[in-house]
């Protein structure tokens, strides 16, 4: 119960649910894959549902002096309970609308 009255604390406008979801390396590493440089990051919710961030390798544009940098980016995913996995990338605006939704029915109860 008590661990329901913290995430609406923490979940309480969008500013936070973004911060909680940048935040991902905090939920502690969930797998790796060396030979493509990804790393797996979950959290899961009460209600079963799993948010994973997998970060990766990408290339970010500077400057046009510069140009381009190898940086990190972050993909975010949802898996619901009892549904097969599908690797469909959900941004970070959607599984922020995500853990609003779930914030409210946390309310309720």
């Amino acid at each position: 119960m008590s661990e329901n009255k913290n995430l609406i604390a923490l979940w309480s406008n969008d500013k936070k649910r973004r911060e909680f979801l940048e935040t991902y390396k905090d939920w502690g590493v969930w797998l790796t894959t060396p030979e493509l440089e990804l790393v797996y990051y979950r959290y899961q919710l009460s209600d079963g549902t799993i948010i994973i961030a997998m970060e990766h390798k990408k290339q970010i544009f500077v400057s046009y002096q510069e140009g381009y940098k190898w940086g990190i980016g972050v993909n975010y995913y949802i898996q619901k309970l009892n549904e097969p996995f599908t690797p469909t990338c959900s941004s970070i605006s959607a599984v922020a609308e995500l853990l609003k939704d779930i914030k409210t029915n946390l309310q309720k109860n």
